[in-house]
């Protein structure tokens, strides 16, 4: 077993969410989130990211402007105008959407990758991270979430 990231100060602060309670409308802390710094890739290309463990996403989504930037550094770095190889995956309700074949990586640990692939919205209207990292990744790890004192541990079985 290997300890990718210890007891790591990680959660973030988002904007306060209006709530209609006590027939008016309140301004309400959102719970804390925990951000990561990370890095996609495709082979031998690599862009940096912050990922969001999102225990409540099944798969590992990809902001569209991060997938773009690693296909250009692919291209510069091979000299080739070759896209990114992809699929199309049913994504809930959404209908089929892009899935590429990519690894996620902790700084100082190995490729993560999903038999699913990470999907690419067409659209990303998240400010808090460039990765949604999903279960599809998370349930290859031991993560602990410490939610009172702001840290994550993960560790590679």
């Amino acid at each position: 077993m290997k300890t990718v990231v210890d007891n790591r100060s990680c959660y973030v602060e988002i904007a306060d969410i209006k709530v209609f309670a006590n027939r008016r409308i309140e301004n309400w802390p959102r719970p804390r989130l925990p951000v990561l710094e990370g890095a996609i890739a495709f082979r031998d290309t690599l862009v940096e990211v912050t990922c969001l463990l999102d225990t409540g996403c099944d798969i590992t989504i990809v902001n569209p402007k991060k997938l773009r930037e690693l296909e250009r550094l692919r291209k510069l770095e091979t000299r080739s105008s070759i896209r990114l190889p992809q699929r199309r995956i049913e994504f809930f309700h959404e209908g089929l959407q892009k899935a590429f074949d990519l690894a996620f990586i902790f700084p100082g640990s190995h490729r993560f990758t999903s038999r699913y692939g990470f999907i690419v919205p067409s659209s990303w209207d998240f400010d808090v991270a460039d990765v949604w990292l999903g279960q599809d990744i998370l349930n290859q790890l031991e993560v602990t979430f410490d939610g009172v004192h702001g840290t994550v541990t993960i560790i590679e079985p």
